[in-house]
């Protein structure tokens, strides 16, 4: 299964970088996963990866409380992901990249709710 379909980097690289960090795959983010793979540096910038790679880490039980994805920490993480992508697009998006970005925040704040997270839940 492909996670990420702007990089081609499949559930089963997601898989390997989590398990090759020993003693971190309980508590891994997004964001250690994008410095290990292409996750997030393609054209979508992680609109929709993060929501993808978040998901398959769930279902894999990386994220503690996770028992019918009831824990908040991989949404923490990857709001936290997705600020960083959006941080270095912000200045320079105009035109066909606005509706894009648009959607993407469409996706993230009135469908998953990102920007109503508590900061002091983070599980950092």
């Amino acid at each position: 299964m492909i996670l990420c379909e702007c990089e081609m980097v499949p559930a089963s690289a997601v898989d390997a970088i989590v398990a090759d960090a020993p003693g971190h795959e309980d508590h891994m983010t997004l964001r250690a996963i994008a410095l290990r793979s292409r996750v997030g540096k393609g054209a979508c910038q992680g609109a929709f990866c993060s929501a993808r790679v978040t998901s398959h880490l769930y279902g894999r039980g990386i994220y503690e409380g996770t028992e019918g994805l009831e824990g908040t920490e991989g949404l923490h993480h990857m709001r936290d992901f997705l600020g960083e992508r959006f941080k270095g697009i912000r200045p320079v998006l105009w035109g066909r990249q606005m509706p894009q970005m648009e959607l993407a925040e469409a996706l993230h704040c009135g469908l998953m709710g990102l920007d109503f997270l508590e900061d002091d839940e983070a599980g950092e």
